[in-house]
């Protein structure tokens, strides 16, 4: 428990890009799972939109997710970028 407050409140490790992961699998899953919901309900009853829209939900989602995942890593890492940028202009 020591060491993961040690990780969590000292810095040592980056702990952006572990969050992301969990984000990026949350996001799976819940696209299946939504999907999958969408997919019984429109069998159920008989509503041949919800079986297609729970097909696209399981289709588009993860890719989907695994783009705005990237997205929000390349802007963190700009801004990254950018501070080490000023930092290295003021000495």
């Amino acid at each position: 428990m020591k060491n993961i407050l040690k990780r969590i409140f000292y810095f040592d490790k980056p702990i952006t890009p572990r969050l992301i992961t969990l984000f990026f699998w949350l996001g799976v899953l819940s696209s299946f799972v939504s999907g999958l919901i969408f997919l019984l309900d429109g069998i159920n009853y008989g509503s041949i939109g919800n079986v297609i829209l729970g097909l696209i939900i399981i289709l588009v989602g993860p890719p989907f997710t695994r783009f705005y995942c990237e997205v929000i890593m390349i802007a963190l890492r700009s801004i990254r970028s950018l501070f080490r940028m000023m930092v290295g202009n003021r000495e």
